[in-house]
């Protein structure tokens, strides 16, 4: 057994400033003689041949099974492999399932329930829930920032630092007030639970249908015309509608349907009021509403001009002459 005291490596006699040789009698590669371990270098041959140089860094065993652990999960076979013996099979497809379905049962009934939403694919549906998901997070991010960044006209925790400039008065007009927050919260939050309390309930399912059952139910229920592979939107019929007025070509009856089943739309009814004035001339005119009543186009609803309309239009299909000229 050799021992080499010295910042050498044992290779260069002018290192060693200490030489000894001695028989290793127990065979487990101990020293009996005491002196700096920083400064040495141990060598011993272990009983299968193998030659041992010092104690080696921790951090030289810590990264040895980590590297050794990351060849082997560079391995697709094998990364699967452990995976399934780990987890079983289909557990990709069950934590996708169960995140979209938490995505689900965050959504109200009245987007699950929607027309637009029926008339979408699997593929659709998943990515208008994700686009919708994305949205209410980063309203609520947005409206966050606003609170924790807008100031307060006294300095409070919204923000700001006009009590600490004003000193001593600030800060005791600041205490003045706050009885009366107290109070003020108090009572609203009373007036909050009495509400809550007589509030009737909305008939909402306690259990939120799964994203499978709404994608069933939405491939069931139809409703959109598809042209060219995509769903017809209110939007797109108004700039249809608009670009037939412009080219004085013929109108369609499905855009006028599409603009009239629209909840909300910008500017619906002053582009039909358009239609009957430049395509029908019913500028200025009065027609005959429920009741035997008359009354001015410019009054009446939106679904009466839409249903005006769209008589308007099939009459002139039918007949085959077109409508009238563009009035400008």
């Amino acid at each position: 057994m050799r021992g080499y005291l010295g910042a050498g490596n044992g290779d260069n006699e002018d290192d060693l400033d200490y030489n000894i040789e001695r028989d290793d009698i127990r065979g487990n590669g101990e020293i009996e003689e005491e002196f700096n371990m920083d400064n040495v270098r141990v060598e011993w041959r272990g009983g299968a041949g193998k030659t041992y140089f010092g104690a080696p860094d921790p951090l030289t065993y810590a990264s040895r099974p980590k590297s050794k652990m990351s060849s082997k999960f560079a391995d697709p076979a094998w990364k699967a492999k452990w995976y399934k013996a780990r987890w079983g099979e289909g557990y990709k497809s069950e934590r996708a399932e169960k995140k979209v379905g938490r995505k689900v049962e965050e959504l109200s009934m009245d987007v699950l329930e929607s027309d637009v939403l029926a008339g979408m694919g699997d593929e659709e549906i998943r990515e208008a829930v994700r686009i919708y998901m994305s949205a209410n997070k980063k309203r609520a991010e947005s409206r966050r920032r606003k609170k924790e960044g807008g100031a307060t006209e006294d300095g409070g925790p919204g923000g700001g630092m006009g009590g600490m400039e004003e000193g001593d008065h600030g800060l005791k007009r600041l205490g003045a007030k706050k009885p009366g927050n107290a109070k003020l919260a108090y009572e609203t939050r009373r007036l909050n639970l009495a509400a809550r309390k007589t509030k009737q309930p909305r008939g909402r399912p306690k259990k939120t249908p799964n994203v499978d059952e709404v994608i069933s139910e939405a491939s069931k229920k139809k409703v959109l015309w598809r042209i060219e592979g995509r769903s017809i939107s209110a939007k797109a019929a108004k700039i249809r509608v608009e670009q037939a007025l412009s080219d004085q070509g013929p109108l369609e009856i499905r855009d006028i349907q599409e603009i009239l089943k629209a909840q909300r739309l910008a500017g619906r009814k002053q582009l039909l009021l358009k239609v009957a004035r430049e395509r029908y001339g019913m500028s200025g005119k009065c027609v005959e509403i429920e009741g035997g009543k008359m009354e001015f186009i410019t009054n009446i609803s939106v679904q009466h001009l839409g249903e005006l309309l769209l008589d308007e239009i099939e009459n002139d299909s039918i007949s085959g002459e077109g409508p009238p000229p563009t009035v400008k």
